[in-house]
This record gives structure tokens, sequence and C-alpha cells, in this order.
């Protein structure tokens, strides 16, 4: 535990997370609908990693705030036509300190989406539901990330009636052949239009599933078959001039599109 915090800590002061980003695309348009932001450390362990050990330490807010920060500085570095996805804990959004650096940070809250993830555990609904209205008068919008992947999720949508569900990626494997995931992704598409929220489905990494979800009525995709995560900023700078979906052979795309 003294080693764990000792790494926190010191990542905490010296500010050093980076950060790379990963496009959204569109079914609709086949063009770049917004980035989301992945933190990355320099010693090479998974976010996840460092974020659990954050928790046993007890600094997990402050390195939710360090890497929520550093994304938002990119946003000077994203073309106007986009989003920017951040992931934030329930403790950070209900912080009226955050609340209100947030409001005075000058970056264009109409462009931020906020990820509240599937397995963080939310205490008080009401007391997180109060924060996402003042967020939400600032201009920002919400995405339930990893939805399908428990009860947690969907307790999650159901509570926050967020503006985007995220498809868990467990439930984009074995698309094409399962019925079964068809029919979680078709229920959750539903859910959306009665909450008037768009889905992503994150995790896509095959022609075949991409085309199952643009077929399912999914709004945009995300995942390994389109882009890995990436700190180069010059790749960045490219994404939002490429039409994505002239790479695969989706047909449905041009009807859902028309």
């Amino acid at each position: 535990m003294a080693t764990a915090r000792r790494r926190v800590t010191e990542v905490l002061l010296t500010r050093s997370v980076d950060i790379a980003l990963q496009p959204i695309v569109s079914l609709a348009s086949g063009r770049l609908a917004g980035v989301e932001a992945l933190a990355r450390f320099h010693d090479g362990r998974s976010p996840d990693l460092w974020f659990r050990e954050a928790e046993e330490c007890g600094q997990r807010r402050e390195l939710d705030e360090l890497t929520f920060a550093a994304a938002l500085a990119l946003f000077g570095s994203l073309p106007e036509s986009i989003y920017l996805s951040v992931n934030a804990g329930p403790d950070l959004l209900i912080d009226h300190g955050f609340q209100e650096w947030l409001r005075d940070s000058g970056v264009p809250l109409d462009r931020l989406v906020i990820e509240v993830t599937e397995h963080a555990q939310v205490p008080d609904y009401a007391v997180l539901n109060g924060a996402i209205k003042t967020l939400r008068e600032f201009g920002v919008r919400f995405a339930i990330d990893d939805a399908g992947a428990g009860y947690a999720s969907l307790n999650h949508v159901i509570q926050l009636r967020p503006d985007i569900i995220k498809i868990d990626r467990a439930l984009i494997m074995d698309l094409g052949e399962d019925r079964a995931r068809r029919s979680l992704v078709t229920a959750l598409v539903l859910l959306a239009l009665e909450l008037g929220a768009s889905v992503t489905g994150e995790g896509t990494e095959t022609a075949d599933q991409l085309q199952t979800l643009a077929t399912l009525g999914v709004d945009d995709v995300q995942g390994y078959l389109l882009a890995t995560p990436t700190t180069d900023r010059k790749d960045w700078q490219t994404w939002a001039q490429r039409h994505w979906i002239d790479t695969f052979p989706v047909e449905p795309l041009q009807a859902l599109g028309a």
C-alpha cells in the first residue's frame, strides 16, 4: 500500500499523465462525431490498475480530477465540429468546487460529454442527479459507459437518464452470431429512443460487428476497427477529414443516413 501511495502521490505532484484519444464515428454520416479521452501513465501500466490503486489509497478523486483537467486542455487541438468525451466519477461531479472550476474553465462546455462508468459506485442518486442538472445547465452532456455489462449499468441508465448510452464491448463480441446479444443491443436502442438518447457501440473490432450495429439502429461506433487510442496530435487532425465508413462495405449505412 505504501508503494502504491508513493506512486499515486508522485503522479499527482508532477501531473505526469498523458491523454490518448480514440475516435467516435457516426454511422449515419460516416464522419467523426467525437473523441474519447483516455488516461495513459508513463510506466505503461493500465489506467484501471492506476485508478484501483488510487481508490485503495483514498486518492481516486484527486487522480480523477488530474486526468479530467489534462483531457480538457486538449480542446484547442480538436476540430470545432466534434465533442470530447471524458470519464469522471460521482465524487468529482458532486464537488461544488469542481463544478465552479468547470463553469469558469473557458472550454466549450456544449462540446463536452462526461462519461459515468458502469463500475462507479453511486451512494446517492439524488445528489448525483442534482450535480448533473447543474452541469447540464452549463451545456454539458452525459453518457453512461459500459451499458449492458451488469445490473449497475442499467440502474445508472434508469436513474441518470443520459444523453448517450455506450454499449459495453462484451455485448459487441460475437454480435452477428449471438441472438441474445443482438436482443440486448436492440433493447438498449429502444430504451435510448424512450429517453431521447443516442447509442454508441464500444469495442467495435470487426466489419461484421459494424454492420450488425448499423442494422440494429446504433448511432455511433468506437473501437479498434476504426482506430486505436493515440497521443499523436497529427492523427487527431486528420480524423475530421476522413470518411471512415468508406473503408468498410456496410450497405445498411446508406439507408440509415438517407
